[in-house]
């Protein structure tokens, strides 16, 4: 992984009569925020020539297209345009980058403005993973469609990642009842007397929240998909976030400012947590798909 410096030059990749058309752009939230409305999914690479969870890719943008009433020819072979379009973004990069050999980032948006249906691929480095201390913040209503990855979620969410602290990771979306569902960009888990808590609806269902509740039932470690409640913050054992850059993620510190009265926790490393952790790191590569040879 590298996080990306001064000179990174990220690149789109367009569908095109000729195979694909390469660009260059700015990095990946500001491209989806000018870019058309559509359905779109984040993806990884792993060793540079696989992705992680390829296949969960090309069923979100279908799901996600359908679910935002896209016309059925929208997502017509949709498996062979994805793989094709996330190798020419990997091989562009690799040209605009001589000498990067780290993990990429991959934003896959379909759109079908008017009569024309695309499909484009923007590619950046792959952010390090946060180090601990990892902070989160309770703030934020869920969103309306969580069953959809619509590009429009990155404008509303706009405001609450300007308004996020630099010292906090995410930010956890908070029902009336005091339910968290799940962060701007991430899945959110809840340990408590040894049973991994997470919401089983109203939420994306993320790559890597699919493969932890996996490894869950690899181990024998009992799951149950209930929202967590604030309200029982005290009772937990410890949380974690998952998302494409962060695969897995304890989480040591949540806040909730915007509470009458404010809470707040910081965690200590429980051993399940961690634990949890280490078995989805180890399963990310046999996961993944090949792309490139």
């Amino acid at each position: 992984m590298a996080n990306p410096t001064r000179n990174t030059q990220y690149a789109i990749v367009r569908e095109s009569r000729r195979g694909h058309e390469v660009e260059n752009g700015p990095e990946a939230s500001t491209w989806l925020a000018e870019a058309p409305r559509g359905a779109y999914t984040t993806a990884r690479t792993v060793r540079s020539r696989a992705v992680f969870e390829f296949e969960a890719h090309v069923d979100r943008l279908v799901a996600s297209a359908k679910a935002m009433e896209a016309p059925p020819e929208a997502s017509i072979n949709m498996e062979q345009r994805l793989r094709d379009a996330m190798a020419s973004a990997v091989n562009a990069f690799e040209r605009n980058n001589p000498g990067s050999d780290g993990e990429v980032r991959l934003t896959a948006l379909l759109t079908w403005e008017g009569n024309e249906n695309e499909l484009l691929c923007h590619v950046g480095p792959l952010p390090q993973r946060p180090k601990q201390p990892v902070k989160v913040l309770v703030r934020g209503e869920p969103r309306s469609n969580a069953k959809a990855k619509d590009s429009e979620w990155v404008r509303d969410r706009k405001p609450l990642e300007d308004s996020k602290p630099k010292d906090v990771n995410e930010v956890i979306l908070e029902g009336e009842d005091g339910s968290l569902y799940e962060g701007l960009s991430s899945n959110f888990f809840v340990v408590q007397d040894g049973t991994l808590y997470t919401a089983g609806k109203n939420i994306l269902e993320g790559t890597v929240r699919l493969l932890t509740l996996e490894v869950c039932r690899k181990h024998g470690i009992p799951v149950k998909l209930e929202a967590p409640n604030i309200k029982d913050l005290e009772k937990w054992d410890g949380a974690l976030i998952s998302s494409t850059s962060r695969l897995l993620l304890p989480v040591m510190d949540l806040s909730a400012p915007d509470l009458d009265p404010p809470v707040h926790r910081t965690f200590a490393k429980d051993s399940m947590v961690f634990r949890l952790e280490e078995l989805v790191l180890r399963e990310i590569e046999a996961h993944s798909t090949p792309i490139l040879p």
